[in-house]
């Protein structure tokens, strides 16, 4: 029942229920609105993932979120109060998250956090993504590897696409710009294929927001292991052989 041929090349929607999330609260310099996602089973559906882990996942999710504010406001604390004994104007902290699911199917599940603050007029102090790549079946983590057929250099094939798409707009990057795409490069997974992205302030300037490349499945699908390509056409045929 909780097994995956993998050779797969139809499309299974993942039957999880995604409950939203959202705490908020204000004081006198400090506003937080946090919307997270809390994941649970459906009842009664054809698959079931083990309960330990959307526990696990869950927990991270609220820990990385607590860590975000408590930190912010940390900082806002301080801040002010060096303010105060300088003789200088307070600032009002503003934490803000948000989420994307952006590809729940085949038992993979792969999705994003967004995470600003800002103070007053000063423009963001943080503007960073976190990624989930999990492995329903397994609890695991997943790494690029996995998402490539054996015996593709991914790293090479990555590396390259990436230093192209540079290399076509290089006046929005630092100069001399070029990456070398490590195994734990960040990205996270959509329908269109995998999002590599990048720090703030890494390879382009902090105005430029997060750097981000999509590698599309269409365009590398002879490199792309199919359990992962999710196209129409096979949620189609596999509605037909119903």
């Amino acid at each position: 029942m909780n097994q995956i041929n993998p050779n797969f090349t139809g499309c299974i929607y993942n039957l999880l229920y995604i409950q939203y999330n959202e705490n908020f609260g204000r004081e006198e310099f400090f506003y937080y609105d946090l919307a997270y996602p809390v994941f649970y089973n459906v009842k009664n559906s054809y698959f079931k993932v083990d309960p330990t882990i959307l526990k696990n996942l869950n927990e991270t999710i609220y820990s990385n979120i607590e860590t975000f504010r408590n930190g912010l406001y940390e900082e806002m604390a301080q801040y002010n109060k060096t303010a105060a004994e300088n003789a200088l104007p307070k600032r009002v902290y503003q934490v803000s998250t948000s989420f994307d699911i952006t590809f729940s199917k085949n038992h993979i599940l792969s999705f994003i956090i967004n995470l600003d603050s800002i103070s007053d007029n000063y423009g963001p102090l943080y503007e960073d993504v976190y990624h989930f790549n999990i492995d329903l079946l397994t609890g695991n983590t997943l790494t690029l590897k996995d998402l490539f057929n054996e015996g593709v250099d991914y790293l090479q094939l990555l590396s390259q696409f990436v230093n192209d798409e540079i290399a076509k707009t290089p006046n929005l990057f630092y100069e001399n710009t070029v990456v070398d795409i490590p195994d734990s490069q960040a990205f996270y997974i959509t329908d269109k294929g995998i999002v590599i992205f990048f720090e703030i302030d890494e390879i382009a300037k902090q105005s430029a927001g997060v750097p981000k490349f999509l590698v599309s499945f269409e365009d590398f699908s002879e490199y792309i292991n199919p359990r992962f390509y999710c196209n129409p056409q096979n949620v189609l045929r596999r509605k037909k052989r119903r």
